[in-house]
């Protein structure tokens, strides 16, 4: 995943705020879990912990490895650069869960369409 300009104003110094890194981390380890999940299971953040090592300056470059996975957990760690400077390592632990997607029919256009995936991410 790679992050080419901050959503919002950059910090003083030309950084993307640690909150927007924050988003991007959880999401990038949330959409890697999906690829180890079973069938009608989305990601859950239960853990995430970032390590804010040197300013986040853009363009931004998100790795995530799923470290280890069983059906009740999936550990994640994702390093971002910023060209070849590691700037951020987070890691997280996700709970896969299927009691809270929505059943197809409940389909609206403002929701994603991976609230109703009927199948792992990436089929």
């Amino acid at each position: 995943m790679t992050l080419v300009a901050s959503p919002i104003a950059t910090n003083p110094n030309g950084a993307v705020h640690g909150g927007v890194v924050s988003a991007l981390i959880d999401h990038a380890m949330g959409t890697t879990a999906m690829t180890v999940m079973t069938a009608r299971a989305a990601p859950v953040t239960a853990t995430l912990n970032i390590d804010y090592l040197a300013p986040a300056v853009p363009p931004l470059t998100l790795r995530t490895t799923v470290l280890r996975h069983s059906q009740a957990l999936v550990f994640m760690q994702t390093h971002v650069r910023s060209g070849e400077r590691l700037v951020d390592v987070g890691t997280g632990t996700f709970v896969p869960r299927a009691d809270y997607l929505l059943d197809p029919t409940e389909a609206t256009d403002d929701l994603p369409a991976y609230y109703f995936a009927p199948r792992r991410f990436g089929d």
